[in-house]
């Protein structure tokens, strides 16, 4: 009995039967599927995490903000471009810029309007050193020399004499603060000392030496900044000599009553017809207080500094007569000429305005004729700007003009690419 016992234990199993073995090999297969479409799927998700990962930290970085006509302005060349422009901004301002309530005006002006500014010039500035190509015009290494040395107002051949006539403004593409912002007297406003060569050499390798702690850029950048300001102003020079600018314009003087409503004008024109003084009227009525304190006058002006309706009457009414009221927007003019139109000089204003108009329209046709692509994306800013720290208060200013941010034509500011 045992003896079978042990015969049946030690007998071995039964060789499993056709259907087991298939069904083994169908649970042996599905289970092969399963690691196929598992490691599949790993295998996707690792290529697209990848792949992110590519994107936004090698490739993405490396993205053009901006095509013209085929040459790329880089995130690095903005970066670059827009932390010197911080430089020269606090610079600028000096021990004002470090602290206090003039400092948060700054620091806000950095953060919220300095880039799309620096961006839209870095545009401008392109396409005028291809047009600077297309010209063969160059700007030569003793000009930028002497640039530098303009800037930290030393002059190896002595002071320069100013020249006669209005003078034409500086207009570097380098960042100031926006219109309305007000801006304390920096400095002493005494005539400045002579500045001598060792005096210049020490400033300018201060100044330097703060370039390069505060932004890692060095001389051959800042050389390069003034290459472009320099080749700015001389088409801007070029835009002005080619407008033709007269010396001279049609200019009319005239004062003028504002009032309210039509029976108000009546009565102003009545009173005045009757011989009362135009001034004294003027004082006691009229509602513009640009002009009501000099008795309504306009000074001398030409065709298209005024609106057109009270041009046309200034120009066509004769001397002294008191004309019929007209209406401008909601308030009625009374108006009389004190002197008729005659040449004159024209103003610095007029001549600045119309010297910056000839310019801008210069830019415009410019940019029309450009192929641009914008692709700005504030991940470029630097965090210096979107979070700046304390502002070093700087060891050296350069003593001559400070370069300003020129305006820029409205077609400068356009968003789409031809």
């Amino acid at each position: 009995m045992a003896k079978r016992s042990q015969r049946a234990a030690q007998k071995p199993p039964a060789a499993p039967t056709a259907r087991q073995l298939r069904h083994r090999r169908g649970e042996e297969e599905r289970l092969r599927r399963i690691l196929y479409v598992f490691g599949g799927v790993l295998g996707i998700a690792v290529i697209l995490l990848a792949a992110g990962a590519i994107q936004q930290y090698y490739l993405k970085p490396r993205q053009p903000i901006a095509v013209v006509n085929g040459t790329a302005i880089t995130p690095d060349d903005y970066r670059r471009r827009i932390l010197f422009e911080k430089f020269r901004t606090e610079q600028r301002f000096g021990p004002l810029a470090a602290s206090g309530s003039f400092a948060q005006q700054i620091q806000q002006y950095l953060a919220t309007q300095l880039p799309q500014q620096v961006f839209e010039t870095m545009i401008t500035d392109e396409i005028l050193r291809q047009e600077a190509q297309r010209q063969n015009i160059s700007i030569s290494d003793a000009d930028v020399t002497k640039s530098i040395q303009d800037e930290f107002a030393y002059f190896p051949n002595g002071t320069p004499t100013p020249t006669s006539g209005p003078p034409t403004p500086t207009l570097a593409p380098t960042a100031t603060l926006p219109p309305g912002t007000a801006v304390p007297t920096v400095g002493p406003t005494t005539t400045p000392s002579v500045v001598t060569e060792d005096q210049f050499k020490q400033d300018y390798n201060q100044f330097l030496t703060d370039l390069k702690q505060q932004t890692g850029l060095d001389e051959n950048f800042y050389r390069e900044r003034k290459k472009a300001e320099l080749m700015y102003n001389r088409f801007r020079e070029q835009a002005i000599a080619a407008a033709s600018i007269p010396a001279t314009t049609l200019q009319v003087r005239a004062r003028q009553i504002v009032v309210d409503t039509e029976d108000d004008a009546k009565k102003v024109a009545d009173r005045l017809k009757a011989g009362e003084s135009f001034e004294a009227v003027a004082k006691a009525v009229s509602k513009d207080t640009a002009t009501k304190d000099q008795g309504g006058d306009l000074d001398y002006f030409a065709q298209g500094d005024k609106d057109p309706q009270l041009e046309k009457a200034a120009f066509s009414q004769a001397v002294n007569a008191i004309g019929d009221p007209f209406k401008i927007n909601d308030q009625w003019y009374i108006l009389q000429v004190t002197e008729a139109p005659t040449q004159r000089p024209i103003s610095q204003t007029d001549r600045q305005s119309r010297e910056q108009q000839a310019f801008d329209t210069f830019l415009s046709n410019l940019q029309s004729q450009a192929t641009i692509e914008r692709n700005f994306r504030d991940d470029v800013i630097p965090s210096e700007i979107t979070n700046p720290p304390t502002p070093v208060r700087p060891t050296s200013t350069p003593r001559g003009p400070a370069p300003t941010l020129t305006p820029r034509p409205p077609a400068a500011t356009a968003t789409a690419a031809k």
